[in-house]
C-alpha cells in the first residue's frame, strides 16, 4: 500500500484558531488561519469592533457595512507572501491572501433612517510546498505539490436609525490539494472541495450621538469634539455538513466556530490647518471563541448548537478561558489618521504559551486630506480627497521561542477610494 508525506499534518494543527476537538480534529483547518496583516496586530478580534479594513468580513461578515458606511472601494493584498510556521524547517510553506470590498450608503430614506450595502470577496491560499509521494518500503515515486485554497464571498447591510443595524452572510468555496489522486487508492474521493457559510450581526451604539440627540452637548470643548462608541457582535463561521478527504465514508467535520465579543471605540475630532480630521483614536475589542463540535464516548462527533460553551460574563466580559474556549483581546491607537500602533493576544484552547500580536499603518489618509485643503488643483484635489494607500505589518510572537507560530509576520498594502457616490 502506498503512502504519502504528511508533514504539513502537524503543521496544521497550529493554524490561527484552534481546529482540535478532544482526539479529534476538523477538515480543513486552514480555513482559520487570520489573513488580515492589519487586523492581525490586534489579534483578529474584529468579530465586534467595527472596521473598513475589507479583511472584516473574514471575522464577521457584517462588518461590510461599516465600511459601506465609509468608503465605495478597497482591495488589500500581500506585496509578499507571508512564510507560514517560520520555526520549522519548511521554508516553502508559504500564506497569502486578497481582499476586496464595494460599498454604496445611502441618504436618509425616511428621516433619521439611512441603508448600506456591499459585497466583498476574499482568497486565501496556504501553500505547503512540494512532497515526495514514496512506497511502503519508502522508495520514492515521484513529487507533487500541495495547496489549499478559498473563495469567500460575502455580503452585508446596515440600517442606521440612531443606532448601527449590521448584518451579513458569506459562502465559502474550499478546494484542497494535499496529496496526488493519479497514484494509489483506487476508491479515493477525486472531488477534494467542499462550501461552508458564515453568518454574524454587529451592533453599534453611537454614544455621543445619542447623548447630541437628547440635548447633552459633548461639544464643551471648543473646536475639538469627543466621540465613544460601544458594540456588539457575533458570528458563526464554517457551517457545513462534513468533508471527505480520501473515503467516501470516513469525513471529518468542518471548524464551525462561534464568537461572541464587545468594542469599545473613543477619541476627538477636531482641526488640523482648517481641516477636520481625527485627531486620536484608541480601541479596545475582546471576544470569546469556541469551536461547535462535539465528541462521542464512541469517537463519533456532531455539531452543537451556538453560542456552544461560550458564556458572555464570564469569557467575553472577564476574559476567561479554558480547554473549550479560546479569547482573543487587543487595542490600538491611531494620530491623525496616518499612524496606527496595535497590540494584542489570544490564549486557551490550543495555545499554551498564548501568543501576543503586534502590529503598525501608516496612512497616507490624514495627509491627504490637509494637503486637499490646501491646494487649488481640481483633479489633484479630488484624488488626494478620495484615495488613501495605507502600509501595514503585523507580527506573532510567543514567550515560547520555538513555537511554530513565534516570528509570523504579515505585511499588506491597500488602496481605498471614497466619495465617489
Amino acid at each position: 500500500m502506498k503512502r504519502w508525506l504528511c508533514v504539513w499534518l502537524v503543521s496544521l494543527m497550529f493554524c490561527s484558531s484552534s481546529v482540535s476537538f478532544a482526539q479529534g480534529s476538523t477538515a480543513v483547518p486552514f480555513v482559520t488561519i487570520h489573513p488580515a496583516p492589519h487586523l492581525n496586530g490586534m489579534a483578529g478580534a474584529f468579530t465586534a469592533l467595527p472596521t473598513a479594513d475589507p479583511f472584516g468580513q473574514f471575522f464577521n461578515p457584517a462588518q461590510l457595512a461599516t465600511f459601506a458606511r465609509q468608503n465605495n472601494f478597497a482591495v488589500q493584498f500581500y506585496p509578499q507572501k507571508t512564510r507560514w510556521l517560520p520555526q520549522f524547517t519548511f521554508s516553502d510553506f508559504t500564506f497569502s491572501s486578497t481582499a476586496a470590498a464595494f460599498g454604496y450608503s445611502s441618504d436618509k430614506i425616511l428621516r433619521d433612517v439611512s441603508l448600506s450595502f456591499a459585497a466583498g470577496f476574499v482568497k486565501s491560499t496556504l501553500d505547503l510546498g512540494n512532497n515526495i509521494w514514496t512506497d511502503e518500503a519508502g522508495n520514492q515515486l515521484g513529487t507533487f505539490h500541495s495547496d489549499e485554497t478559498y473563495q469567500q464571498f460575502s455580503f452585508g447591510m446596515g440600517l442606521d436609525w440612531y443606532i448601527k443595524f449590521n448584518m451579513g452572510f458569506a459562502l465559502k468555496n474550499i478546494k484542497t490539494n494535499l496529496y496526488p489522486t493519479n497514484v494509489g487508492i483506487e476508491d479515493q474521493k477525486k472531488d477534494r472541495s467542499a462550501r461552508t457559510i458564515d453568518y454574524g450581526f454587529l451592533l453599534i451604539i453611537p454614544a455621543t450621538d445619542l447623548l447630541n440627540v437628547k440635548g447633552f452637548s459633548c461639544s464643551s470643548l471648543g473646536q475639538v469634539q469627543p466621540f465613544f462608541d460601544l458594540s456588539f457582535g457575533f458570528s458563526v463561521l464554517n457551517v457545513g455538513d462534513e468533508m471527505h478527504y480520501i473515503y467516501e465514508n470516513q469525513a471529518a467535520p468542518f471548524p464551525r466556530t462561534a464568537a461572541i465579543g464587545y468594542g469599545l471605540s473613543m477619541g476627538l475630532d477636531g482641526h488640523v490647518w482648517d481641516t477636520r480630521l481625527r485627531l486620536i483614536k484608541a480601541d479596545w475589542s475582546a471576544e470569546a471563541r469556541n469551536l461547535l463540535i462535539e465528541l462521542k464516548a464512541d469517537e463519533s462527533w456532531n455539531y452543537v448548537a451556538f453560542p456552544g460553551k461560550i458564556n458572555f460574563k464570564d469569557h467575553v466580559l472577564l476574559g476567561k478561558y479554558d480547554q473549550y474556549i479560546t479569547i482573543y483581546q487587543g487595542y490600538r491607537f491611531q494620530l491623525l489618521e496616518f499612524i496606527e500602533f496595535s497590540f494584542g493576544y489570544f490564549r486557551g484552547s490550543g495555545y499554551h504559551p498564548y501568543i501576543k500580536t503586534q502590529g503598525i499603518q501608516i496612512s497616507s489618509t490624514g495627509i491627504g486630506k490637509i494637503f486637499s485643503a490646501r491646494i487649488d488643483h481640481l483633479i489633484l484635489k479630488e484624488l488626494l480627497n478620495k484615495l488613501s494607500v495605507s502600509y501595514v505589518w503585523s507580527k506573532y510572537s510567543s514567550t515560547e521561542t520555538s513555537h511554530p507560530l513565534n516570528g509570523t509576520e504579515f505585511k499588506g498594502l491597500t488602496l481605498t477610494l471614497r466619495g465617489l457616490f
